[in-house]
């Protein structure tokens, strides 16, 4: 058995899924049975029925050709994705490589010049003071009269 699809083309179908026979359609038996007054209104349904048919067609045209053109875009999206984990994982590698040659870098005794030798200040003698002329005028023998500390009047207590 083989049915007819919407473009005219008869795919074959197995007898369990085969539909049951239809009715022949309805503008065959009205034209078989009804008065030749009956033939405008038939033919403005046949016409009627035609254009729908022909809208349905045109409809299902463009769903295949946007059915295609998703299909195209979605392939170019699965290149896009691909491409784009390749970079990820090429750059994902570059780090590991950055960081590796890093952490070796810094694992390395680090051989540098010399530390730089801090530079001496030199050290200033001390300016010996020389006493004033009116020092130089007394005599050496006198001795100066030194004053004492005083005190706290207040007893110790022993210490323990």
């Amino acid at each position: 058995m083989a049915i007819a699809d919407w473009n005219g083309r008869i795919a074959p179908t197995s007898a369990a899924t085969a539909a049951p026979p239809q009715p022949a359609p309805l503008a065959q038996t009205a034209a078989e049975g009804v008065a030749p007054t009956a033939a405008p209104e038939s033919a403005q349904l046949l016409q009627s029925m035609a254009r729908d048919l022909a809208t349905a067609g045109h409809e299902i045209e463009q769903l295949k050709a946007s059915i295609e053109q998703l299909k195209i875009n979605q392939e170019q999206m699965t290149r896009d994705n691909a491409r784009a984990a390749e970079q990820f994982k090429a750059s994902q590698e570059q780090m590991a490589r950055d960081i590796a040659n890093a952490s070796e870098q810094s694992l390395r005794p680090k051989i540098s010049a010399p530390p730089p030798r801090p530079t001496a200040t030199p050290t200033r003698k001390p300016v010996p003071i020389r006493p004033s002329p009116q020092a130089r005028a007394q005599p050496q023998d006198t001795p100066q009269p030194q004053v004492e500390p005083q005190l706290p009047s207040a007893p110790r207590q022993p210490v323990r």
